[in-house]
């Protein structure tokens, strides 16, 4: 292909990503690799893979590689993906982080990142004799406003900012900046960009994780362009792979053979394990006809069956647990009322449901059974308020009691 002579050299931001590395490969076609230049810039992630990666990218093309450390910059922000901050990245798509921040971007979205990459590298290119610079903004990163410096507005702004503020020497280039990212890999696969080599995971593991949002977008993209199989192998696999290990992640009961019943109330025992669905509203009910606890004032046992039903989080309750939790009471002296209601705060405790209720029918005992209800729902959610119009028409149309 002939090379555009109009332009001097061109740099690509390049974060060892599947979208820089795709502008990077057009770079390349359209300049030749000796016009190009690689910027990969450090914001203090928490891990160093997609540094690593844009190294082995640009070595793969033989373009020139320089890096930049602009992490003291982002020393004030709590971004989840910045190493010194204490919050968790989300493991879910976009969309469904979106629906939780009422407009605001997401959680992963560092202040203002390509605003000052553009600026820092507008002086660097204009120093290495640069006219043009090239970076991977897309479509589906802008959508919801979940990443707001990768919209055409922000583009268009910072375009004719850096093209003022060099003298009319430079410009950027958003080739992707209205396209999906599903539309950027069927352009990689008809340049054959290494998407092999490539890194996208927010996570800094041995292998991708395959459930943050940007490894759910990568799936995607690929799978509509039907090369998942041949492409994307190792983070479908991860995926697999991590979901498996999500499903033991804190449980040491279920397999174990040697569980000793503990003989005294014993809340450490619950065990967790990751929802499969957290997007998804949905009750779980146990079931438990045998429990026994011991009254505080007799010594007698008490007889029930207790009915837990809850609407699972982000964790759920293993049963086995639950079960070795419930037998804990045997010996425990509690009022039939403390006991539904320490159920209740123990798994709210242990889980963080949306919503949870307990449900005591205690046997008689001297001539009175007593069946105590409490009820939570997780506060400013819906569920708050599902929790206390389900205690207001609790138990509206009362059973027939006879001996149970």
């Amino acid at each position: 292909m002939e090379k555009n002579k109009e332009i001097k050299k061109a740099m690509v931001l390049s974060s060892g990503g599947v979208d820089s590395t795709t502008c990077l490969g057009m770079a390349v076609e359209k300049y030749g690799k000796d016009q190009v230049i690689a910027l990969s810039i450090s914001y203090g992630q928490k891990h160093q893979k997609e540094i690593e990666a844009s190294r082995k990218v640009a070595e793969y093309y033989g373009v020139e590689h320089l890096y930049l450390d602009l992490a003291p910059i982002f020393q004030y922000s709590n971004c989840s993906l910045l190493k010194h901050s204490d919050s968790e990245i989300p493991h879910e798509s976009y969309a469904k982080q979106l629906e939780k921040t009422n407009g605001i971007p997401v959680s992963t979205y560092v202040p203002f990142r390509n605003g000052l990459f553009l600026s820092s590298a507008a002086s660097i290119a204009l120093s290495k004799g640069c006219s043009v610079i090239y970076y991977g903004a897309h479509a589906d990163d802008s959508a919801g406003n979940a990443y707001p410096d990768c919209s055409r507005v922000f583009h268009e702004a910072m375009n004719q900012a850096i093209y003022e503020g060099s003298g009319k020497q430079l410009r950027i280039e958003a080739p992707f900046v209205s396209w999906t990212k599903a539309q950027v890999v069927r352009k990689g696969l008809e340049l054959n960009v290494p998407y092999e080599m490539t890194w996208s995971c927010y996570e800094g593991g041995s292998m991708p994780c395959g459930v943050c949002g940007t490894c759910v977008d990568r799936m995607e993209a690929f799978r509509l362009n039907g090369r998942s199989a041949k492409y994307d192998q190792i983070w479908r696999k991860k995926k697999m792979s991590r979901e498996a290990e999500l499903e033991k992640e804190g449980i040491s009961l279920l397999e174990n053979q040697n569980v000793k019943y503990p003989d005294q109330y014993a809340p450490e025992i619950l065990e967790t394990f990751l929802n499969k669905h957290p997007e998804n509203d949905y009750f779980v009910k146990f079931n438990c006809p045998e429990f026994t606890s011991l009254c505080p004032i007799t010594g007698q046992p008490d007889f029930a069956t207790i009915t837990i039903s809850y609407v699972p989080g982000e964790r759920m309750v293993e049963s086995k647990s639950l079960k070795l939790y419930l037998f804990s009471f045997r010996n425990h002296g509690d009022f039939h009322e403390d006991c539904v209601n320490v159920i209740m705060k123990d798994l709210i405790r242990l889980m963080d449901p949306k919503y949870i209720e307990v449900w005591g029918k205690f046997t008689p005992r001297g001539g009175i059974s007593i069946d105590p209800y409490c009820n939570y729902g997780k506060p400013g959610t819906r569920w708050e308020t599902v929790a206390w119009q389900r205690l207001s028409q609790h138990d509206m149309y009362p059973e027939k009691v006879d001996n149970r």
